[in-house]
């Protein structure tokens, strides 16, 4: 394998920050794979993953010009098993016996998942078990579980990874028929299993849906399913308010001692108590504020096209999906009204995309305060692989 130059680098934080929201890296080795520019890197992940604790990883990433489907491709043994009992989305393959004996394939839509796995691809997994695989948009990345390469093995590493890739890049293109066929995610949905399944099928919005709700006449009605996007603020709200009330009731024990025994006896109970409220009392305000407000603009806002600004990753990231601060800026009442908030996961790519198209963001505002604003597309829950 030979090096790439270093102009090819340039590229990889934006991928690696696709692909390993919030994680550090470093690069390791630079190769291709065909013609097209590679690089390993060594991703340090400071979050928590699913197992719990932070990890490190060597990793063979790069970009190809097809757009990947979603997915994830883990060894069977272990985490496969485990994400399967959870109930992730499991794309299925009928037709193959010792495939998914050793690797668990998660992904939303299954129809150009399944038409990217070719035969040569799954004989190179098969021939080299205990890979791990990420893909999102055009980027992919291919690793051995929490493995990191010493320096003298980068090369041997470049070699079996590079391999695979040229697999992988030539199933993308086959793939590519299935992603553009429009298909119905309720009626992928429906072949989900499991707890994890459930819940994600009970909060599926698709984008047809929602362009159906804005389109609609206020006040909006909003479904179960929409109302479960807000469900992160609800929730903080709860949490404040819960974390709240033991801090009310030991500032009340220590009013009643001090009446009682005219002393200060207590105080100590009562600087827990505040200590409570201080912490609880806030979020609770802020977290159920910012709740109503996003209710009263999905209910009452009126829709626009707003031009998009910027996009600036955070480096926070909910449920392992990044947060990205989108600035936009629209006429509303005869001003233009310049404002920014944070969206999450689909609905920074889904930016991204429209961004580099030049093409305008549709969003809802207050018609009483225009600063309050919502992307439209965050209300969209399926996966981006069904966007046209």
């Amino acid at each position: 394998m030979s090096e790439a130059t270093a102009a090819n680098a340039e590229g990889w934080n934006s991928t690696v920050e696709i692909l390993f929201p919030s994680a550090s890296f470093e690069e390791q080795y630079r190769f291709y794979a065909g013609s097209l520019p590679c690089a390993i890197v060594r991703v340090d992940v400071t979050k928590t993953d699913r197992e719990g604790g932070s990890y490190s990883q060597s990793v063979a990433i790069c970009r190809a010009t097809e757009r990947f489907p979603q997915f994830s491709l883990v060894p069977k043994e272990g985490v496969g098993y485990m994400f399967e009992l959870v109930g992730l989305p499991t794309v299925t393959f009928p037709n193959e016996r010792q495939f998914p004996a050793a690797y668990s394939v998660f992904g939303m839509r299954p129809a150009p998942i399944q038409a990217l796995f070719h035969p040569r691809l799954i004989s190179e997994l098969l021939a080299s078990p205990g890979w791990c695989v990420d893909t999102r948009d055009n980027c992919i990345a291919l690793y051995r579980r929490h493995q990191v390469c010493p320096r003298d093995t980068l090369a041997s590493f470049a070699d079996s990874a590079g391999n695979l890739l040229r697999a992988f890049l030539e199933g993308a293109k086959l793939a590519q028929p299935a992603l553009h066929v429009k298909a119905d995610a309720h009626e992928d949905a429906e072949t989900w299993k499991g707890l994890y399944s459930s819940q994600a099928r009970a909060a599926l919005v698709t984008r047809s849906e929602v362009e159906v709700f804005v389109q609609s006449a206020t006040p909006r009605k909003l479904t179960a399913a929409m109302l479960a996007s807000l469900e992160t603020k609800k929730n903080l709200a709860l949490f404040g308010l819960l974390f709240s009330l033991p801090g009310a009731a030991f500032v009340t024990m220590f009013a009643l001692q001090v009446i009682d025994s005219g002393g200060t006896h207590g105080w100590q109970i009562a600087a827990l108590g505040l200590v409570f409220l201080a912490i609880g009392g806030p979020l609770a305000f802020f977290a159920g504020r910012s709740h109503f407000r996003s209710l009263r603009v999905l209910s009452r806002g009126v829709l626009a096209s707003a031009k998009i600004d910027s996009l600036e990753t955070t480096g926070m990231v909910i449920n392992d999906q990044a947060v990205t601060a989108m600035a936009v800026s629209f006429a509303a009442q005869g001003l233009m009204q310049h404002i920014r908030f944070n969206i999450c996961g689909d609905a920074g790519l889904r930016a991204q995309r429209l961004l580099d198209a030049d093409k305008p963001a549709s969003i809802l505002y207050d018609p009483d305060v225009p600063s309050r604003a919502l992307y439209v597309d965050s209300l969209i829950t399926e996966s981006a692989d069904y966007d046209p």
